[in-house]
C-alpha cells in the first residue's frame, strides 16, 4: 500500500505538540479524519474540517447549516484533494488548529483485518518537535544592535565634548604627542592629544 508521509504541528499549546505520521495515499477525508484523532490522541468528541487556500470541507449533517456557507461536503474527497499544506481544525469551541504539511511519499504501508473488511492502520514515524522561533537569537540581535548603537552615541557626544572642551585652547606645552592646552572651559590646563578643533568662530566662518 502507497503512503504519503505529513508532518502534524497542534498549534499554540506548550510543550508543543508535533507527528510524522505515514498515512494511505488514497486515504479519504472521513479516513484522514480518523487517522488524524489517533495520531494526536484525540476521541472524536467534536466536529472538525479541512482548510486549505481553495477550500474547506467537513461533515454535512441533515437539518444542519454549515459554516462557511460554500463548504464541501469531505464524504468524495480525499488527501490529494488537500494540496501540500492544509489546516485541520478539530472543537470549534476551543479551536484546536493543526498545521498539516505533505512531507513526500511514506514508508511501507502497514494493514490489519477487521472481519472481511481491511483496516488501515496510522504508521507514526516519529513524535517530531514542533518548530520553535529561536528567540535567543532574536535577543542577542537586538543586544548587539543596542551595543552599537549606544557605542555611536558615545563617540558622538565624546567628539561634542572635546569641542566645546577645548574651543578657544591655546598650547602651553608639548611633550610627543601630548599637549598642555588651558581652555576657558576649565578652570586648570587639560592634557590632549592630536590637533585642537579650530576656534568656534573659525568654524562658523568656514562653514558660511
Amino acid at each position: 500500500m502507497k503512503t504519503t508521509r505529513l508532518r502534524v504541528v497542534l498549534r499554540d499549546v506548550e510543550p508543543a505538540l508535533a507527528r510524522v505520521i505515514d498515512v494511505p495515499a488514497s486515504a479519504t477525508l472521513p479516513e484522514l479524519h480518523e487517522l488524524l484523532q489517533a495520531a494526536i490522541g484525540w476521541t472524536d468528541s467534536h466536529l472538525h474540517q479541512f482548510v486549505t487556500p481553495q477550500a474547506t470541507y467537513g461533515m454535512e449533517i441533515p437539518g444542519e447549516e454549515v459554516w462557511p456557507e460554500d463548504q464541501r461536503d469531505e464524504t468524495g474527497a480525499h488527501l490529494a484533494d488537500l494540496g501540500a499544506e492544509f489546516e485541520y481544525l478539530y472543537d470549534f469551541g476551543d479551536g484546536w488548529t493543526h498545521d498539516v504539511e505533505v512531507l513526500g511519499p511514506g514508508g511501507q504501508g502497514l494493514a490489519a483485518t477487521h472481519g472481511t473488511e481491511p483496516k488501515v492502520m496510522i504508521v507514526i514515524v516519529t513524535d517530531a518537535p514542533a518548530p520553535v522561533f529561536d528567540w535567543t537569537a532574536v535577543a542577542l540581535l537586538a543586544w548587539l544592535g543596542g551595543a552599537l548603537a549606544f557605542l555611536a552615541w558615545r563617540i558622538v557626544t565624546y567628539r561634542w565634548m572635546r569641542q566645546d572642551l577645548l574651543d578657544g585652547a591655546r598650547t602651553v606645552g608639548e611633550v610627543g604627542k601630548i599637549r598642555l592646552v588651558e581652555t576657558p572651559a576649565v578652570d586648570s590646563p587639560v592634557a590632549t592629544t592630536g590637533r585642537p578643533p579650530a576656534p568656534r568662530s573659525s568654524r562658523l566662518n568656514r562653514s558660511g
